[in-house]
């Protein structure tokens, strides 16, 4: 991925992000119709990503109407410590797995607001573990909030939903109260439709 700022946009080697994983995952084509269904609800950009290794990788993203600051297309991989999304997956990892990440990561300021602390970032992802989302203020971009929550499968967070907002529009406070009841009622039709799709596979 490059940049220019505000801007990110793939390099030619992202976009041979694993086309055969994916088919065989089935979450995109799956999830689509409950991202587009949400991103009309809520009127912002709603996005579907999965964890690969330290990063996050946007597998399907459905655009609000409003134009969006950060222009992320699908295959865009972002460090998943700044990403709401990213806290939610990382939340799911074994404790030995996540020690692991804490211990390798050397965390890097993207906008003035990112945490940027080993041991700050991990609290962050214990937060999220308890309350089953996380929200980044600020963090990728000054003028974005996001909120995320998991998918889970067979008892594991297989990807995330996020949605992305201006933040002169929606406060941290109505991502909760307001945004976050619509977030967990789409994370969680497509994770019955997941288990309702590996019964009729077995």
């Amino acid at each position: 991925m490059a940049t220019d700022g505000p801007t990110f946009w793939l390099r030619p080697k992202l976009m041979e992000l694993g086309d055969l994983y994916l088919d065989r995952l089935g979450l995109p084509a799956l999830a689509r119709q409950h991202l587009a269904l949400l991103a009309e609800r809520v009127r912002d950009t709603c996005s579907l990503t999965i964890l690969d290794g330290d990063t996050v990788v946007y597998v399907d993203r459905v655009k609000a109407s409003r134009l969006m600051t950060v222009n992320i297309a699908v295959g865009t991989r972002l460090p998943a410590f700044i990403m709401s999304s990213g806290r939610v997956l990382l939340a799911d990892l074994p404790p030995e797995e996540l020690e692991d990440y804490l211990r390798t990561l050397t965390p890097g300021r993207v906008a003035g607001c990112t945490r940027s602390f080993p041991e700050e970032i991990k609290g962050i992802i214990e937060r999220a573990r308890v309350d089953g989302f996380a929200i980044a203020d600020q963090e990728l971009d000054p003028t974005l909030r996001s909120i995320a929550a998991p998918v889970y499968a067979d008892g594991r967070a297989v990807a995330a939903v996020n949605i992305s907002t201006p933040v002169g529009r929606t406060s941290s406070r109505q991502l909760r109260e307001e945004v976050l009841p619509e977030l967990l009622q789409t994370t969680r039709a497509i994770g019955a439709e997941l288990a309702v799709n590996s019964q009729i596979e077995h």
